[in-house]
């Protein structure tokens, strides 16, 4: 099978949620595929092609100009008068529209798969005479997202843009999605409300997942007395719930455990978190080589997200590494977890803290969560068998 895949950002290093989903599919489609790849990027990617060049047949990195904000601004305008989200903006691209006219008259695909929603709005540059099938990835329902994080905003400015990005992203899933041959979603949640959108519409459902080989169980012995909170920092849900957990949840805990750290692990942290580090007992990462390491040095792993969307690769991993997992019921939806059993769920900060309390005092009960997460994984959530899956499908919508 020949399949083309366009994405938003280079995969490479896999140091956020969709980067790693979009890594480890191509990864293990390489296997028995030939795998092209379409990127926009910066000049920094060019470093890390060859990492993917094993995985991929061709890589066709697309440099686009980042222009000042002003120079954005009648594109945005227009976008906005049209009832088009904002998020087009770092879709479009004269570049890449090029790119796929050309690769699209040029090679024979059996399928072409954009990742993410917004990207999709380059569907209408394929070659006119293909015959492959398109496939649009949604890694989240963006209207879901940005409606959770305008509920939760307080600043005027802020509440607005998400409003003015909310309803006009709405309106463009539900259509847009009808334009491809086949949907993915990460959930059977968000093939629910993919559905609801858009009645009818052909929807398979490929989960987010770890290589549970990589992330391999770590004994509790050895480890510090640390929570850890992993994510992409500038992600606004990230950076909301680090600063809401220490606010609200973190002292509660400190209570009865004086001594305990959190560890805030990810990429670009804004200088809200930043200034977190040194506080007590915290301690911000930024960017690291090896999440393992840190994992290593926590008891719990806690996501106390508040809003966001699609399934939270950070609660998989840490399962994976036999971390025990204290979520928001909007941290773990769309995950097949039970709580109580192989996760614990809680909203109110009271409730939150005393569930972590929980498992730092009873080492039988983080042995017994920490057991059952792993088989979960290794039943669910592993990249070879999400891949198996995937291809299964794009066979299905071949026939």
């Amino acid at each position: 099978m020949k399949i083309l895949i366009v994405t938003p950002s280079f995969p490479y290093p896999p140091d956020s949620g969709a980067k790693i989903r979009i890594f480890n599919l191509i990864k293990y489609l390489s296997l028995d595929n030939e795998v092209h790849l379409i990127s926009l990027a910066d000049c920094s990617d060019d470093v890390a092609n060859p990492a993917m060049a094993r995985y991929c047949s061709a890589i066709n990195l697309i440099h686009t100009e980042r222009r000042p904000i002003l120079y954005q601004l009648p594109g945005v305008l227009c976008n906005f008068f049209r009832g088009l989200p904002f998020m087009l903006k770092y879709a479009e691209a004269p570049e890449l529209r090029e790119a796929l006219k050309q690769i699209s008259e040029r090679d024979r695909f059996d399928i072409i798969q954009f990742e993410h929603s917004y990207m999709a709005y380059n569907v209408k540059y394929l070659s006119k005479e293909l015959s492959c099938k398109t496939v649009l990835s949604f890694h989240n329902i963006a209207c879901v997202q940005y409606y959770r994080i305008y509920q939760l905003e307080q600043r005027l400015i802020k509440k607005l843009e998400c409003l003015f990005e909310w309803v006009p992203m709405l309106r463009w899933e539900s259509k847009i999605a009808r334009s491809f041959d086949k949907s993915l979603v990460v959930s059977e949640l968000d093939r629910v409300l993919l559905r609801l959108m858009c009645p009818g519409l052909d929807v398979s459902v490929i989960p987010n997942g770890v290589d549970a080989r990589m992330f391999s169980p770590l004994p509790r012995t050895g480890r510090q007395l640390n929570l850890i909170f992993v994510g992409l920092m500038d992600y606004g849900p990230n950076a909301d719930a680090v600063l809401y957990f220490h606010r609200e949840i973190y002292p509660l805990i400190k209570k009865r455990f004086p001594e305990l750290g959190f560890l805030v692990v990810g990429c670009d942290p804004p200088p809200e978190v930043r200034e977190l580090s040194g506080r007590g007992e915290v301690l911000v990462t930024g960017r690291v080589e090896d999440l393992r390491t840190y994992y290593q040095q926590a008891q719990v792993a806690v996501i106390p997200l508040r809003s966001g969307g699609g399934t939270r690769l950070k609660i998989i991993e840490a399962m994976s590494t036999g971390t025990p997992v204290v979520s928001t019921s909007v941290g773990c939806e769309g995950l097949e977890v039970t709580d109580g059993e192989n996760i614990l769920i809680a909203d109110a900060p009271e409730e939150f803290a005393e569930k972590v309390v929980h498992l730092l005092e009873n080492e039988e009960a983080w042995l017994r969560q920490s057991g059952q997460a792993r088989k979960l994984v290794e039943k669910n959530y592993d990249w070879e068998q999400i891949t198996g899956t995937l291809h299964k499908v794009y066979q299905a919508v071949l026939r």
